[in-house]
């Protein structure tokens, strides 16, 4: 009873973390976005490598690393076009991880055996080449588009906010190209590839709500001074 109570106590930084985004360096915002992601049962692989007696330094660097494997797992997954769902990740936690991480003892151990699978994992972003927007996976580009936008800002010492970019209302998917197939012709001559070019993961972005619905259909060319402008009130993923 005493070890599931230090357990508890262990957790309760991520139980926190998947309810808000904190900005306090904690370094735990994958544990929010799986939880968004229906990733749930990140719980059982957090909890899983944390000893009772671990310093609460050490069990939020371990459940730090799951969490992040697990957000890794997730994108890729997304951009090979593979199944996301629950029971794909429930196959995850308790066929790979839970058996792994019950030999791990320390933070180094956690991290040589998530780093072992992911040197053995053959998943490789140079797979997404046919990734594209349908009808039911508008989630899943947002939120790589809301990382990769979040991801350059960061890197560019600019403010931003990955929960605004998740947010559908604030933000939309903005497809650089308008849906007239006749203004790329001679390029594009099969309207079949079009459509599909179209809505490849490289030819989409986000911008506010607002923005999206004055732009309308505008040429490309005509567009570029408007993200531009939309860029420097608040930033785009282009």
């Amino acid at each position: 009873m005493q070890n599931l109570l230090k357990s508890a106590r262990l957790f309760r930084p991520f139980l926190a973390a998947s309810r808000a985004l904190k900005k306090d360096g904690d370094r735990l915002e994958t544990v929010l976005f799986n939880e968004r992601n229906g990733l749930s049962c990140q719980a059982v692989a957090i909890l899983t490598s944390i000893d009772p007696d671990d310093p609460p330094s050490d069990a939020k660097d371990k459940g730090r690393l799951v969490a992040d494997y697990m957000d890794r797992w997730y994108a890729l997954r997304v951009l090979q076009d593979l199944p996301v769902q629950s029971a794909d990740a429930d196959g995850l936690v308790h066929d790979t991880l839970v058996p792994l991480l019950r030999r791990c003892r320390t933070v180094a151990d956690v991290a040589a055996a998530l780093g072992d699978l992911v040197t053995q994992d053959a998943s490789s972003i140079r797979d997404a080449i046919t990734l594209g927007l349908r009808g039911n996976n508008a989630h899943q580009i947002r939120y790589l588009l809301a990382r990769a936008t979040a991801y350059v800002e960061e890197a560019c010492q600019r403010p931003h906010d990955v929960l605004a970019y998740l947010d559908r209302d604030r933000f939309h998917i903005e497809h650089l190209w308008a849906n007239h197939h006749h203004r790329v012709h001679e390029e594009i001559p099969d309207p079949v590839v079009f459509r599909s070019r179209r809505n490849q993961l490289g030819g989409l972005g986000l911008l506010e709500g607002r923005e999206n619905s004055s732009i309308n259909d505008l040429p490309l060319d005509e567009k570029a001074a408007l993200y531009a402008r939309s860029n420097e009130r608040f930033p785009t993923s282009y």
